[in-house]
């Protein structure tokens, strides 16, 4: 949680959506969230382990990435989002003809019920984590691209 007071001062700015260049051997994440300011806070955590993140605001701008061939390592997605929610989201990705139909995805929530992580599992996600347990994160990413 201290991270999130010392993320609360980017009141809302935008996360850039281009990324810094890729560093030899990085991990490509890709994170879905409409929130700017959650955004913000794990593209910068991500980094800070050696990630290449790449962001998407929001579902619908994810899956385009995918249809213009968008290589990546792993997905990140926020749960409630407009317009495409990340368990549609989760299930259209899941479907066997998508190109990151095997990938790691991990749901990333402020929803914390038994019926939510139910759900997720269902929907096709790997692992589902609270927003406020980022190290949960880290370590389930760390561990599925065996970094």
């Amino acid at each position: 949680l201290s991270d999130l007071a010392r993320f609360g001062s980017a009141g809302g700015a935008e996360a850039p959506t281009d990324s810094p260049p890729r560093l030899p051997g990085a991990k490509t994440v890709l994170l879905v969230d409409d929130s700017a300011f959650f955004r913000n806070l794990f593209m910068h955590g991500l980094r800070q382990r050696g990630y290449h993140v790449v962001v998407a605001e929001d579902a619908i701008k994810a899956l385009d990435m995918a249809q213009k061939g968008l290589k990546i390592d792993a997905i990140v997605s926020d749960i409630e989002m407009p317009g495409l929610n990340g368990f549609d989201f989760a299930l259209m990705v899941r479907s066997p003809q998508h190109p990151w139909a095997q990938l790691p995805m991990f749901a990333l929530s402020t929803l914390s019920t038994p019926e939510a992580f139910e759900r997720g599992r269902e929907c096709g996600f790997t692992d589902y984590i609270t927003k406020f347990d980022r190290d949960k994160l880290f370590d389930v990413l760390e561990q599925s691209l065996e970094l």
